[in-house]
């Protein structure tokens, strides 16, 4: 979204968002203690990546990220590139070392807070499905820097 927005505006002072930790590590932690900081859960998918070794890359899907091939992969050393998340039961995504979020879905709880509005027309269908997109992803999005930005243990 950056890289247009940048194409069509011919200069957009857009940078990512600075983190007290980085992102990698922080998912390696999550995903090593099996606990994301709440409301995360997490999801199926991860990609761990050798420190050291770009190209010896890990990709698990529909897997049960505890399991034991997932746990010696991060015990020998690899790190979480990307890591599927689902934010308080209704956004599942895959979140990469590099902040970017990836395959950003909505799930059927989402769903059912549109079937509460019942629209009227495909256009008001249209304004409540991004009125409540918008408000999700935005808590979302805070939910997930303030996770990433952790308050120093006392």
């Amino acid at each position: 979204l950056t890289g247009l927005l940048r194409k069509t505006i011919d200069s957009l002072p857009v940078s990512l968002p600075e983190t007290s930790q980085s992102p990698g590590v922080l998912m390696t932690r999550w995903l090593t203690e099996g606990v994301p900081p709440a409301p995360f859960e997490l999801g199926g998918e991860c990609e761990l990546r050798a420190a050291r070794d770009e190209t010896s890359v890990a990709t698990f899907r529909n897997h049960e990220l505890m399991g034991e091939d997932v746990q010696s992969s991060l015990a020998a050393g690899k790190q979480v590139s990307r890591l599927m998340l689902i934010w308080d039961r209704k956004i599942s995504l895959m979140l990469g070392d590099d902040l970017l979020i990836r395959r950003l879905k909505f799930l059927d709880l989402f769903d059912e807070q549109l079937d509460e509005h019942d629209p009227q027309s495909q256009a008001e269908r249209m304004d409540i499905e991004f009125t409540l997109m918008t408000a999700e992803v935005s808590r979302m999005l805070t939910d997930l820097f303030g996770c990433l930005n952790p308050a120093p243990e006392t």
